[in-house]
């Protein structure tokens, strides 16, 4: 068996910590959200509408609870992937692509350069955290409506989180790359 690559580990930084910190609170205000309206509602409620925001099928409550509970779980997993990062790269170093940045720069035997990269690249997963609570929160406030004119609202948004997520993507990505670029 090869010898293990270890990496040297860095605490993430404060930005990362704040944009887990905004995206827990977001997830944690949907579910008070929920926990407050559900019980309030009609036990059939729509579950469809057509073009004219109509409803045209009908369905029990608890369908509304899946969408939530499903982003909360893929949350949770981003935040154990992200206190677990190093241990996770050192047994199975093939889950990030972070070969491509090391050798592309030169840095493949550095473990303190290497670490920092790693810790760079895993803001992109603090803001993946926080941009489905933002889109768990706007989905439940649409359902929870039980409008069919919020759909518009619903398409919008998840239109324009996705277009921001991408564009910040690249430019933290573009910034890991410019500031641990060999001159």
């Amino acid at each position: 068996m090869p010898k293990q690559f270890k990496i040297k580990r860095y605490p993430l930084s404060n930005t990362a910590r704040a944009i887990i910190l905004f995206a827990v609170l977001i997830n944690v205000a949907t579910w008070l959200a929920i926990a407050y309206y559900y019980p309030a509602l009609p036990n059939t409620i729509p579950t469809h509408f057509n073009v004219s925001g109509a409803p045209t099928s009908y369905g029990n409550k608890s369908i509304l609870l899946v969408v939530p509970a499903v982003l909360s779980a893929i949350i949770v997993v981003i935040l154990l992937v992200l206190r677990y990062r190093y241990a996770l790269l050192e047994r199975y170093p093939y889950f990030i692509n972070l070969p491509a940045f090391a050798y592309r720069l030169g840095l493949e035997k550095n473990s303190a350069v290497h670490g920092a990269i790693i810790n760079r690249v895993f803001t992109v997963h603090t803001l993946s955290a926080l941009y489905i609570s933002i889109l768990c929160a706007v989905i439940t406030y649409v359902m929870f409506s039980l409008n069919g004119h919020a759909l518009s609202l619903l398409l919008s948004t998840i239109l324009i989180v996705v277009v921001v997520f991408v564009a910040t993507v690249f430019l933290v990505y573009r910034s890991i790359y410019k500031s641990f670029a060999v001159k």
